[in-house]
């Protein structure tokens, strides 16, 4: 997980204090950032299931409302705003916008640290129940995509996700096709249906074109099922 901090408060230790405190990457945005460009462009910003930001500002509702408009039209990122120039109709609907959680105050007190790690836990609580990790592959369950370690991402589909699911659960392991059925299709396997065999062979094709950054193989155990590679 990664924090992002916009801020424009005076206090200079915050990005340290930060980092130090919740023992995560803390990474500083700029006004800049909030251009729809930038917002499109930065991949790190857009991982809603990774990542948390927080927004300190002594901005006005206007420009507030511009930047929170801008990041819902291209993420559902968790955004934490931190603020003391707005009233509780402009904090209405603000939040109705897309902000997460409010703080009445633009300085990093005991406060804020609860918010933030209210926030953080949430976060990791969706990631384990979403995403499984091969090294370092990333299995997003609910986005139904697999993002390889140079962060190219895969479109799959459910069945295709319940499979690598499975696989990555099991990895090393011989899984059978009775299993496979039974996770991926609700339903006893039957020697004559190819149903997984033609899914695995989808599954691998995913991955044929990645020659430096190869997902472990998908082994057939002749006989059994398969198995994913554990190195």
């Amino acid at each position: 997980m990664k924090i992002m901090i916009y801020s424009d408060a005076s206090d200079a230790q915050l990005f340290a204090r930060v980092e130090s405190d919740f023992r995560v990457p803390v990474e500083r945005l700029t006004e800049d950032d909030f251009s729809p460009q930038a917002i499109k462009a930065n991949t790190a910003l857009l991982d809603s299931k990774h990542n948390l930001l927080v927004i300190i500002t002594q901005r006005k509702y206007a420009c507030i409302m511009d930047w929170v408009l801008k990041l819902r039209a291209e993420t559902d990122i968790p955004i934490l705003l931190a603020s003391d120039q707005l009233n509780s109709a402009d904090e209405y609907i603000i939040r109705n916008a897309g902000v997460d959680d409010f703080h009445g105050s633009t300085q990093y007190d005991s406060m804020l640290c609860v918010k933030i790690r209210s926030a953080k836990r949430w976060i990791e609580r969706l990631k384990q129940k979403n995403v499984a990790y091969n090294s370092e592959w990333t299995l997003n369950k609910q986005a139904l995509k697999i993002v390889s370690p140079s962060q190219d991402a895969r479109r799959i589909s459910h069945n295709e996700c319940k499979l690598l699911d499975l696989l990555l659960q099991k990895k090393g392991e011989v899984i059978t096709r009775s299993e496979i059925s039974q996770h991926v299709f609700r339903r006893e396997w039957d020697p004559t249906d190819k149903s997984i065999d033609m899914l695995i062979c989808k599954v691998r094709g995913r991955f044929r074109d990645h020659t430096e950054e190869q997902f472990p193989a998908i082994e057939t155990v002749r006989g059994v099922g398969y198995m994913l590679r554990a190195s």
